[in-house]
């Protein structure tokens, strides 16, 4: 009777520690590189280069800051920098298993905050923070996207 007691509770210590595991999700992402054109701008990176995917750098609470993306407009024609007037058309910021809601973004551009409505400039450094704590779940994703429209000041 005693050996059929202890290998019930050592089948049950065993099958407990299978529960009590913990598990993590690795999270690559990625984004189809290149620049967006119009009629006589185009947006890119560095340097004419495609625009880079930035970083998040997220904190328990939910809250996170972004590295730097950096945006140039440039003429189609020559490739050189050219003023463009920059509206942010929409943001979106997700958490993958939590589904939180009510993040509060904000956007910066070379370091300074970006109030409502355009700004002109030929290039700058786009950084996001999200400053909102959230009940989010511990290995969830986060994505960060901000949609901007450049219009070539003539």
């Amino acid at each position: 009777m005693n050996f059929k007691k202890a290998a019930i509770i050592a089948a049950f210590a065993i099958s407990s520690n299978a529960m009590a595991n913990p598990s993590v999700t690795a999270i690559w992402a990625g984004v189809v590189p290149g620049s967006s054109t119009g009629d006589v701008i185009k947006i890119t990176g560095l340097n004419g280069s495609a625009v880079e995917q930035g970083e998040l750098y997220v904190n328990a609470d939910g809250t996170f800051a972004s590295s730097q993306v950096r945006l140039e407009a440039r003429k189609i024609d020559t490739n050189e920098l050219h003023a463009a007037q920059w509206t942010v058309t929409n943001t979106t910021v997700a958490y993958s298993t939590s589904g939180a809601t009510g993040a509060n973004l904000d956007i910066y551009l070379d370091g300074t905050s970006w109030i409502d409505g355009p700004v002109n400039a030929a290039s700058f450094d786009l950084t996001l923070v999200q400053t909102k704590a959230l009940d989010v779940v511990p290995g969830e994703a986060v994505n960060a996207q901000v949609t901007l429209v450049a219009s070539a000041v003539l």
